[in-house]
């Protein structure tokens, strides 16, 4: 009994503060000028060419990977067991 009587309480305190929170916010008058701006600048921006980004990233994870296998090719040279004598 006690303890649906808090959650009841919690509840209701919850509920009334999100909805003072939404009502402090005011609709803004007129649109802010950055928004002008950055519109702006993302009609003037060059598309990017995906396919082409694509490739450069594929390009630089493969010449990683590619020192990478150079990295345990020749730390695996050096490790030679003792029992080959």
């Amino acid at each position: 009994m006690i303890r649906k009587s808090v959650y009841t309480a919690l509840l209701a305190g919850s509920l009334f503060a999100y909805s003072t929170a939404a009502m402090a916010q005011d609709a803004p008058a007129e649109p802010d000028q950055s928004d002008a701006a950055a519109d702006a600048a993302i009609a003037a921006a060059q598309p990017v060419d995906e396919l082409q980004a694509k490739i450069e990233l594929l390009q630089a994870q493969v010449e990683a990977l590619q020192e990478s296998l150079e990295t345990v090719k020749s730390a695996q040279a050096k490790a030679v067991p003792s029992w080959k004598g």
